[in-house]
Parts: C-alpha cells; structure tokens; sequence
C-alpha cells in the first residue's frame, strides 16, 4: 500500500493588499502632458487623478499640493490653481477655509490682487473670525 498523497501546497507568497496612495502617505505626482487652464495657470490632467474624485483624502492630497508649491516650491501660480481646483470640486468640503486662504496668499503672492481681493472677500463672508481673517483684512485693506 502507498502512502497518501500529500496535500498540494498553496503558494508561500501573502496575497497582495492594494493601498489607495492617500491612505499610504503617497500624493499624486503632476505629470507632463494635456494640462487644465485654471486661475490664469496650468495644471496637468495627472494632478486630477482619481484621489479627486469626490473623496476627502482628494481634497486633502489637493491642499497638501497647494501648500507645498507655496510654501517649498515658491509656486504661487500652481499652489493657486490647485486651491482653486479644490474649492470647485470640494465647494462644501472639510477644508474650504484652508483652501480659501491659500488661494488668496498664493493670488496676493503672484501680484494678482483682483483674486486675491475677490478670495479675502468670500473668506470673510464665510469665516469672519476664522483664522486667516487678519490676512484677509489686510488684503482687502490694504491700508490698515
């Protein structure tokens, strides 16, 4: 009599987890190729990628973008694009304050005060004793 056969073995790899790049601390790269006109700017198609759709890690992985292209890469164009990008497609998301604030320093940055007169306006209407109200006050006046 023959000995029983031995079960087959499964494969010793652990099947593969798929983490979205948000959740793995990974923002989208911009990316050559077709771009968007926002703001007076251009933004690569890439920068829209699927974190941009409708999820708060997009609108999040947006405001990283934005403040990154501020405050390292000296941007102010692109950093107001991506805050524009984001108060469009976030109009009632978790960090319009953020965005609004952004965009009217990245606009006062780039020496377009018609934006950022008409964002220090909507940031005061929306947040009057927010935490960038001095900023907008000083935008809209320039005076004081």
């Amino acid at each position: 009599m023959s000995p029983p056969a031995a079960p087959p073995v499964a494969d010793s790899k652990p099947p593969t987890t798929l983490v979205p790049m948000a959740a793995a601390g990974v923002a989208p790269r911009l990316s050559a190729g077709p771009s968007l006109r926002l703001a007076g700017a251009s933004l690569p198609h890439a920068a829209l990628g699927d974190a941009t759709h409708g999820t708060a890690d997009g609108e999040s992985s947006l405001m990283v973008d934005a403040v990154r292209a501020l405050r390292r890469d000296r941007d102010p164009a692109r950093a107001l694009a991506l805050a524009q990008l984001a108060l469009d497609r976030y109009p009632h998301g978790a960090q319009v304050e953020e965005a609004t604030a952004i965009g009217m320093e990245a606009a006062n940055a780039e020496g377009d005060s018609t934006t950022a007169r008409r964002l220090a306006e909507r940031y005061l209407t929306n947040f009057r004793s927010g935490r960038f109200a001095d900023r907008a006050l000083q935008i809209v006046s320039p005076s004081r």
